[in-house]
C-alpha cells in the first residue's frame, strides 16, 4: 500500500512539474535546473519501485520520461521572455539533440534557436582553467559557464552553424554576428573557423580565425609567450588577442589583458556581460 501511495504521489508531482514547464517562460533558470534534477531523482525512485514488482508505477514512469523541457533548440521557437540570461529555457538532451549535456536555449533573439555556449553575468566562476576543464566544460547554467570544447565541436560538426556574440559595456549593448562558426576536434586543438561579420559591435574575432585554442597548460598560440598565461584566460590566441571573453572577471590594474574585452567596443576595459551562442542554419544538411 505504501508503495502505491508513493507511486501516486510521484505521478502527481511529475505532472505538476510538466504543467509548470508548459505554463510559460517566467519560470527562472534556477528553478528549471532544480526541477530537472528532481525529475531524475523521481524517475530513479519510480524505476526502483517497478524493479520491486510494483506494476502501478508505469504511469508515473511515463510521465517522468516525457521531456520536462523543450527537447531541442531550433529557429522558430520564438517566445516573449524577460531579459536574458535569467530565463532561457533549460534543454534536456534527447535523441533529437546533437549534444549530450543539458544546455540553455535563447528562444527570443532573432527568431530564437540559439544554443548558449558561453555566458558571464555574475562573475561567480573561475575561467582561468586548464585544457581538460575547457574540453569538458564547466557548467553552472544558473551562473557563468563554458559549455565545453568537445561539446561545441560535436554540435558544429553536425551541420552549418552561425555565431552571435552579445556584449554589454557601460550599459550599452551590441552584438557581433558571424555567418559561419565551427571548431575542429581535439587532435586539431579545437581550431576556430568563422565566416563573415556583421553587427553593431566590431569584428574583434577576425584575427582569431584559423587559430588553435590555448590554455595555460596547453600553449598552442603563435606567440613566443604563453598568451593564456599573459591574459589569465583561455581563447583562440594568435599573437596574442584582439578579443578575450575568458579573462578574469575583476581586472588587474597591472595588466590590461587580464579581463574580458572586445577590441573596438570595450577596448582594454572590462565588460559587464559577454555571451556566445550558436544556431544551426535552416539549409544545413
Amino acid at each position: 500500500m505504501q508503495a502505491i501511495l508513493q507511486t501516486k504521489l510521484l505521478e502527481k508531482l511529475a505532472h505538476a512539474m510538466n504543467d509548470i514547464s508548459e505554463s510559460g517562460n517566467n519560470v527562472s533558470t534556477v528553478l528549471r535546473a532544480e526541477f530537472s534534477m528532481l525529475q531524475q531523482e523521481l524517475l530513479e525512485s519510480v524505476e526502483q519501485l517497478a524493479a520491486n514488482g510494483n506494476s502501478s508505477s508505469s504511469s508515473a514512469a511515463k510521465a517522468l520520461k516525457d521531456p520536462l523541457f523543450t527537447p531541442s533548440c531550433s529557429k522558430g521557437m520564438l517566445s516573449t521572455m524577460p531579459d536574458a540570461p535569467y530565463s532561457y529555457p533549460l534543454i534536456q538532451p534527447s535523441g533529437k539533440d546533437v549534444v549530450d549535456v543539458p544546455y540553455l536555449c535563447d528562444t527570443a533573439t532573432d527568431g530564437g534557436g540559439w544554443i548558449i555556449i558561453h555566458c558571464r553575468h555574475k562573475g561567480d566562476a573561475n575561467f582561468y582553467r586548464g585544457w581538460e576543464e575547457y574540453k569538458d566544460g564547466f557548467r553552472d547554467l544558473a551562473g557563468d559557464f563554458w559549455l565545453g570544447n568537445k561539446h561545441i565541436h560535436q554540435i558544429t560538426s553536425s551541420g552549418t552553424y552561425e555565431l552571435r556574440v552579445e556584449l554589454v559595456f557601460k550599459g550599452q549593448s551590441a552584438y557581433a554576428h558571424y555567418d559561419h562558426f565551427s571548431i575542429a576536434d581535439e587532435s586539431k586543438k579545437y581550431l576556430l573557423t568563422i565566416g563573415d561579420y556583421n553587427g553593431t559591435a566590431t569584428d574583434a574575432l577576425k584575427g582569431h580565425n584559423g587559430k588553435r585554442f590555448s590554455t595555460f597548460d596547453r600553449d598552442n598560440d603563435e606567440s613566443k609567450s604563453n598568451c593564456a598565461q599573459l591574459a589569465t584566460g583561455a581563447w583562440w590566441y594568435g599573437s596574442c588577442a584582439s578579443s578575450n571573453l575568458n579573462g578574469i572577471w575583476q581586472p588587474s590594474p597591472s595588466n590590461k589583458e587580464h579581463r574580458p574585452f572586445w577590441s573596438g567596443f570595450t577596448n582594454i576595459f572590462p565588460m559587464s556581460f559577454p555571451e556566445m551562442k550558436i544556431r544551426r542554419l535552416a539549409d544545413s544538411d
